[in-house]
């Protein structure tokens, strides 16, 4: 097995978040090889950072998820309805007769 270049584990990182967002089907532009664009929201995918234009510095906050955050402040993203949630222990044991025995502690409801 070969070690990734520093360009290829950059594409890779880069084509992850582009794979995901059009996922999400988020509108973003690709600026260079390392910046994505979403309006006045900039991210780097490498190191997960985030910038908004006319703040000063960079957002503390890194990764695909804080993106996701920083784009619905701004109003460009807006996750869709929830249709999974966690369950209780109560809840699974008023369930229990439809769950199969060491089935995780989850499944899917509409809200």
């Amino acid at each position: 097995m070969t070690t990734p270049y520093p360009d290829d584990r950059i594409e890779t990182q880069m084509k992850d978040a582009m794979d995901e967002l059009r996922r999400l089907k988020i509108p973003f532009s690709r600026r260079n090889a390392h910046q994505l664009k979403f309006g006045p929201v900039n991210y780097y995918p490498t190191k997960g950072t985030i910038h908004v234009d006319e703040e000063r510095t960079k957002r503390k906050e890194v990764g695909l998820a804080a993106l996701l955050a920083v784009l619905e402040e701004f109003g460009l993203y807006k996750p869709g309805p929830k249709t999974h949630r966690c369950i209780s222990e109560e809840e699974r044991q008023d369930f229990d007769n439809t769950l199969v025995r060491d089935q995780p502690l989850f499944m899917t409801i509409n809200i």
